[in-house]
């Protein structure tokens, strides 16, 4: 069976995958990032331009109930399912691309937020 490629990012320390297919862009900087006064939440980081096209950013620490560490983030643009637009997700470090074994990934336990499709664990834990 063919193995899915995914790029591994950081977010507060724990390690985070999401299918090259999915990932549009990765920005290395926020400078562009306009950030919403009017956000009470704290869901939103803010907004950007992005090749014409307005690009939701969250903020995924929050998201995910984990403290962001004090690294400049890192902006990764993610194509929406079935969509013709993105949304960016606040991540502190991108590590790389591997392949992983589909039958590696496995339900989601205690995780916050019902957005996600599987988690695995690498040789490395």
């Amino acid at each position: 069976m063919a193995g899915i490629k995914v790029i591994t990012f950081t977010v507060g320390g724990r390690q985070f995958a999401l299918p090259t297919k999915n990932v549009k862009e990765i920005l290395r900087t926020d400078r562009y990032l306009k950030p919403l006064f009017y956000n009470q939440s704290g869901v939103l980081k803010g907004v950007m331009e992005l090749e014409g096209q307005m690009v939701s950013v969250l903020n995924t620490p929050f998201i995910l109930g984990i403290q962001a560490n004090g690294s400049e983030p890192i902006i990764l643009v993610c194509r929406e399912k079935g969509l013709d637009r993105a949304v960016g997700l606040v991540v502190s470090t991108v590590d790389g691309i591997r392949t992983v074994d589909p039958s590696l990934i496995k339900e989601p336990q205690n995780l916050k937020g019902d957005f996600w499709a599987g988690v695995f664990e690498g040789p490395e834990g």
